[in-house]
């Protein structure tokens, strides 16, 4: 049953062939789930508190002012705080529009950003440096003591005047897509970054856009800044690399191409030794601070929590839904 704007009910399939590792029942484990639509966060705040909904597709997250008064109300309510595979992402450069296609411009946009101002203010002191790939990869990612010793990752903003003039790129117009967000943050996040691209002599403005336009414009290329990053479709290293930064890559919106790092994506995505596999995504990262095709700012350490009653729901942006078979309740 779907109710647009209201909730989709999902049925058991009574046919359905799987059969639990755990106990030898038959899969699935609950008789029905519903999905309710809220884009209100209260909505949703108040229906958690409430036990009407359980969490959310990779667990309820609240703000980051609700968090200790959530979890103190609720006794046993489950809890993970970390980097998850949706945080992050920087801002998205198309390198073949003008002032963009100059390496010294882009380098200069990413020393005007203070990141420990930015995390402070954005995310109340809960985030960390980004860097090129998603520290949620922990097996690949530059740490965050490297990525803040990196000339080009530091808050210099007289640097950057010398950059943006030396680029004769002074007083540059620079386009910022930007669609409605389900928190303030990005909003807060892009408004900060637009003030300290001005200080070193850009013109940066904002252009709203709802997001069927949004979108519309990252396959037309009709932009020039995505202020929002960009996702990737599987929790995999491959697709955090090549996906996004190929020549042919499905998301490589930033239009570059480069020969030589598409050599290095397609390399680690047919490596099989995990030591190699490592050494060649360091290549990777090394080639994406190069270049700065996108410029990183931080990556948030999220909160998420499920109900107690939820059984076996794993705390997973992908992965943990999409298990939904073998999710039990336990009142």
């Amino acid at each position: 049953n779907w109710e647009p704007g209201v909730k989709v009910e999902l049925v058991k399939n009574p046919d359905y062939w799987e059969v639990s590792e755990l106990d030898g029942q038959k899969l699935p484990y609950l008789d029905g789930i519903t999905g309710y639509i809220m884009p209100d966060y209260a909505t949703r705040l108040a229906a958690f508190r409430s036990g009407k909904i359980s969490g959310h597709r990779w667990g309820f997250q609240p703000a980051r002012n609700d968090v200790e008064n959530l979890i103190k109300s609720m006794p046993g309510v489950r809890r993970w705080d970390g980097v998850h595979f949706l945080s992050g992402g920087g801002f998205i450069l198309n390198v073949t529009k003008k002032p963009l296609d100059d390496l010294r411009v882009r380098r200069a946009m990413s020393l005007a950003i203070n990141r420990d101002a930015v995390i402070k203010d954005v995310q109340q002191g809960a985030a960390q440096w980004a860097g090129f790939i998603s520290a949620s990869f922990t097996k690949f990612a530059w740490p965050e003591e490297k990525l803040k010793g990196l000339e080009f990752l530091k808050f210099n903003p007289d640097q950057a005047r010398a950059l943006i003039k030396e680029a004769g790129a002074e007083g540059a117009y620079i386009g910022i897509d930007f669609h409605p967000d389900t928190t303030p943050a990005s909003k807060v996040l892009v408004e900060m970054v637009q003030q300290m691209w001005k200080d070193i002599g850009l013109n940066p403005t904002i252009e709203p856009a709802d997001v069927p336009a949004s979108y519309a414009k990252r396959q037309s290329g009709d932009f020039m800044i995505l202020g929002q990053g960009v996702g990737f479709s599987s929790a995999s290293i491959d697709a955090a690399t090549r996906q996004l930064f190929h020549s042919e890559g499905g998301r490589n919106y930033t239009r570059n191409k480069d020969p030589e790092f598409d050599k290095l994506a397609e390399a680690q995505a047919l490596e099989l030794d995990p030591d190699k596999r490592k050494q060649i995504v360091d290549q990777i990262q090394q080639k994406l601070y190069d270049n700065m095709w996108s410029i990183p700012h931080y990556d948030a350490i999220d909160t998420l929590v499920n109900q107690p009653w939820a059984k076996n729901w794993g705390f997973h942006w992908q992965l943990g839904w999409a298990h939904s078979e073998r999710i039990w309740i336990d009142k």
